[in-house]
């Protein structure tokens, strides 16, 4: 058991070095890991909202509003990689209903639920 669980501190130990390496265009830090902010984000759902948008609470910061099925197609981690998502983007048109997105946030097409085509 303690053979396991060293294997798995030495793979997380290799993992956080290898993102601790990874530069942006600039040879700047692609993730500042030293400066851990814990953010607590909300979402709510809310039929009223167009799928493929969030509306932010206008008083409770963090707290936003979002379709079900906007909830549904989204990656649960979409907020976890800091304020450096607009290096890692990877813009799709969703084959079905064109809906213009970015992959590293989203499973499937958030306005027809379509899957995502490579």
């Amino acid at each position: 058991m303690d053979l396991r669980k060293n294997q798995t501190k030495q793979t997380l130990e290799e993992q956080l070095d290898f993102l601790k390496q990874l530069q942006n265009a600039a040879n700047l830090p692609l993730f500042d890991l030293e400066d851990f902010q814990d953010k607590k984000i909300d979402i709510k759902p809310d039929e009223s909202i167009t799928p493929g948008n969030f509306k932010p609470h206008p008083l409770r910061p963090g707290l936003y509003f979002a379709h079900p099925q906007t909830i549904m197609a989204m990656k649960k981690n979409i907020l976890t990689a800091g304020d450096n998502l607009d290096e890692l983007s990877q813009n799709y048109s969703c084959h079905k209903c064109d809906y213009q997105l970015d992959l590293q946030f989203w499973n499937f097409c958030p306005s027809c639920m379509s899957e995502i085509k490579e």
